[in-house]
């Protein structure tokens, strides 16, 4: 008798997803035919937001960087190899087509000081806090 793994969960959880041993079913939810193949790295660094983002092979020409009603959305396409000559390929790893993030930044980042940076096949983004959202030191009397 086989087992297979169910998952009555239609919608993973981030936690799940973040945690979860099982790597190769992350990776098949998340390409969704290239549309999300983009891996990002989210980090705060003193008071601003940083985000990276995993691109080979995309051209800075192809890349948007967009912020509307509080979502930062990062979106671009990456055109397919030219198929040469004929054959047979045995596993194709490669990811090509569009792809969209969105991150929901909420009000304490500043859109204006939003800045975008391509280079080595990485988007280096950066969204630094509104000036009445950083920590305020009060002095204790």
């Amino acid at each position: 008798m086989n087992l297979a793994r169910y998952n009555r969960n239609v919608f993973p959880s981030l936690f799940n997803d973040l945690w979860s041993n099982d790597h190769a079913a992350h990776a098949k939810r998340h390409s969704h035919g290239g549309r999300r193949w983009a891996a990002v790295d989210v980090f705060e660094k003193e008071d601003t937001l940083h985000l990276e983002v995993e691109l080979p092979g995309v051209k800075k020409k192809d890349v948007s960087v967009e912020f509307n009603d509080g979502v930062l959305s990062i979106s671009g396409e990456k055109a397919a190899a030219a198929e040469e000559g004929e054959g047979t390929y045995f596993t194709r790893e490669r990811h090509f087509g569009s792809f969209s993030r969105s991150f929901k930044l909420g009000s304490a980042y500043d859109a204006q000081s939003i800045t975008a940076k391509f280079a080595d096949g990485v988007l280096s983004v950066t969204v630094g806090k509104k000036e009445e959202s950083k920590p305020v030191s009060v002095k204790v009397n």
